[in-house]
């Protein structure tokens, strides 16, 4: 027990930062993806369905499973709470079993130095958000230090909790998979190593239990999901064509440079050295042999599934699906600076330059945006450099620091030893200090963006029934996934036809000449609340709005229909401030005697044709600085039994402060 107090300090203490760090953090922040969870693991709890918001959602593992529970159970604000705690501890325990898998190969010093670096990853910010990286991180480092354990003993038993370690990564996320041909890949390494073709086949229960395990798995998803299609749930599309050569070449590539910059190149150097004593004969631990083999076959298979579904799927960097390599190499770092830093020549060297190719080559000119800081906080500090300095001077930096890791590897003296865990470590806990700060600016402003002034709950804070949330296709289709999952309320999402945007789980809606909603099977559309921009007006009355801010929209209104909703009117094309850019559009539903009031502001002296129905009802004169209050009215045949359509056009700018359609009494 005395042996094992510094491993539980450093995850004790690591699960405290972590967990101060995430009081700040707007979580959820990622969309869709910590919405989804959320959203479906509350669903699964609470009906048993797998269902988004109304509609079937497909299979994302049992990560849902585990933050489901607390949302179910406690309020949203108290759930987050809750869950950012346990993902703080989860997440902290994978440096527990990188002591476990470094100790008796490297010594306690060392294992905790291995340790440590594990519990630094910014990666570990994570913990904060409802993210099945939290998850991920510990089961698969769990399921790679066993697979190593049990390529150097397999008994029964070890054979058995490998396959347990194996459900349980996968269970967390299903790019769990991917561990499978790392198993069979770092045996066939392992073997190699030691010169001993027996290393697979005393594996022959692993072997068996995975091809009954694969086989059930295909035949119940084929039945669950009625084709092949769905064996991979969600993530079923990642398996089908669409995919380019030269574009998966060069992410594979990109994700093998990026595996560099998530450790700070120096561990890739020690793996180097051991594979190279490994694959030459010259290694005599079983378990230094395990650990290079795995720790290869890894760093092997992971750039390369990532890379390809990278190129695809995300367009830059996914380190986030990158970070199991780093545990495993943090073991090697370990265990190499314990022997003493062995660097055989010119072996190293090689290996060393190989290792740097990749990371030297990275184009950090395009790698580098804003939009990869959800899925890549190690590129944070070159964000920051970015925006302090010029495109270039990044560039030169990256080279000049990447090379410097690498000549460090190669040359620092042997009594120094203990400086590289320490100056890898202040670097990754620059990049996780900097990876929080940046999520909570970032997750601030999306709610300050999305809520305004009101509370998050503000749609459960004023309704008593069950909501339906009308979707309009705004480009901020985040802020639709972020409401819905901090008001429960609201139950299904509707959107009108057009391209899906932001993969909104959302039945698609028409209105009719009477404003009511139809879905695309000629069924009106139920309930008498019904929440949409303000650029809609629904017969009955508005119940709370709020203002936001920074949107293509001024705010959101909830409203209370008398029976299944009716549109009265909808307003296209308008700024949210009111300003009047291109053609706006009015459309009035069951359009009868009425006139649209106006009040139109001069800015640029350009005249305002107002028209109904396609045909000039108006021609404005508007000087700079003149105000114009005045009214269209409706058509003669307007009987209420057809829609009517204003537009207002001017070829420069104009302002507005009201645009409503008054019916006649």
């Amino acid at each position: 027990m005395r042996t094992a107090l510094p491993i539980i300090a450093v995850v004790s203490v690591s699960a405290v930062l972590r967990v101060a760090a995430s009081r700040s953090f707007e979580a959820p922040w990622i969309a869709p993806d910590e919405m989804i969870y959320g959203l479906l693991g509350r669903s699964l709890w609470e009906t048993g369905q797998s269902s988004l918001l109304g509609q079937p959602a497909p299979f994302y593992g049992g990560y849902p499973l585990l933050v489901g529970l607390p949302l179910h159970l406690l309020g949203v604000a108290t759930a987050v709470a809750t869950i950012q705690v346990g993902q703080a501890i989860l997440m902290s325990l994978a440096a527990a079993a990188v002591w476990a898998w470094a100790r008796p190969l490297a010594g306690n010093a060392w294992a905790l130095a291995a340790a440590a670096l594990t519990a630094c990853l910014p990666a570990l910010a994570y913990s904060g958000l409802l993210m099945s990286e939290a998850a991920f991180l510990p089961a698969a480092t769990l399921a790679l230090w066993l697979t190593a354990r049990t390529i150097t003993q397999p008994s029964q038993g070890r054979q058995a909790a490998l396959l347990g370690a194996l459900g349980l990564a996968t269970a967390a996320r299903l790019q769990g998979v991917i561990l499978v041909p790392i198993l069979v890949t770092a045996v066939l390494l392992a073997a190699w190593f030691a010169r001993d073709r027996r290393v697979f086949t005393r594996l022959s229960l692993t072997w068996a239990t995975l091809g009954v395990l694969v086989a059930s798995w295909i035949a119940f998803r084929l039945v669950a999901d009625g084709g092949v299609s769905g064996v991979l749930g969600a993530y079923s599309g990642t398996l089908g064509s669409g995919y380019d050569a030269r574009d998966v070449a060069h992410f594979v590539f990109y994700h093998v440079g990026d595996v560099f910059l998530l450790v700070l190149g120096i561990p890739l150097v020690a793996l180097g050295v051991l594979a190279y004593g490994a694959a030459r004969g010259r290694e005599s631990n079983a378990g230094v042999r395990t650990l290079a083999a795995v720790s290869l076959a890894a760093a092997l298979w992971l750039p390369l599934q990532v890379g390809v579904f990278a190129s695809r799927y995300v367009g830059h960097l996914a380190e986030r699906d990158l970070i199991v390599v780093a545990p495993p190499l943090f073991v090697c770092l370990g265990v190499w600076l314990a022997r003493g830093v062995p660097r055989p020549q010119p072996a190293t060297s090689i290996i060393a330059f190989a290792i740097a190719v990749p990371a030297v080559l990275l184009p950090v000119r395009t790698l580098v945006t804003p939009f990869a800081a959800p899925d890549a906080f190690m590129i944070l500090p070159m964000q920051h450099l970015l925006e302090a300095t010029s495109a270039r001077f990044v560039e030169v930096s990256w080279t000049l620091f990447a090379v410097l890791l690498v000549v460090i590897a190669v040359a620092i003296p042997r009594r120094a030893a203990a400086l590289v865990p320490a100056m890898i470590g202040i670097g990754l806990i620059a990049a996780s200090a900097l990876a929080s700060s940046e999520i909570t600016r970032l997750a601030r402003i999306d709610n300050d963006r999305f809520f305004g002034t009101a509370g998050r709950t503000w749609v459960n804070d004023v309704a008593t029934e069950q909501v339906t949330y009308l979707y309009d296709g705004s480009a901020y289709w985040n802020a639709a996934w972020k409401t819905a999952f901090w008001n429960d309320r609201i139950r299904r999402i509707v959107r009108l036809p057009g391209p899906s945007v932001g993969s909104l789980p959302a039945t698609i809606v028409e209105p009719g000449f009477d404003g009511a909603l139809v879905t695309e099977q000629g069924v009106k559309l139920e309930g008498r609340r019904i929440l949409a921009s303000t650029a809609f007006a629904f017969v009955g009355e508005p119940v709370a709005e709020i203002a936001q801010k920074d949107l293509d929209q001024a705010g959101l209104r909830l409203w209370r229909t008398p029976g299944p909703p009716r549109l009265s009117t909808w307003i296209t094309g308008l700024k949210p401030n009111g300003d009047i850019v291109q053609p706006i559009r009015v459309v009035v539903y069951s359009c009868g005697p009425g006139r649209l009031e106006l009040t139109l502001l001069g800015k640029q002296g350009t005249p305002v044709l107002l028209s109904v129905d396609g045909t000039r009802a108006a021609l404005v004169a508007l000087a700079s600085g003149d105000v114009w209050n005045g009214a269209v009215p409706t058509p003669k045949n307007a009987d209420g039994k057809r829609v009517c359509s204003f537009e207002i056009r001017s070829a420069g700018l104009v302002g507005s402060t009201k645009i409503a359609f008054v019916r006649a009494r």
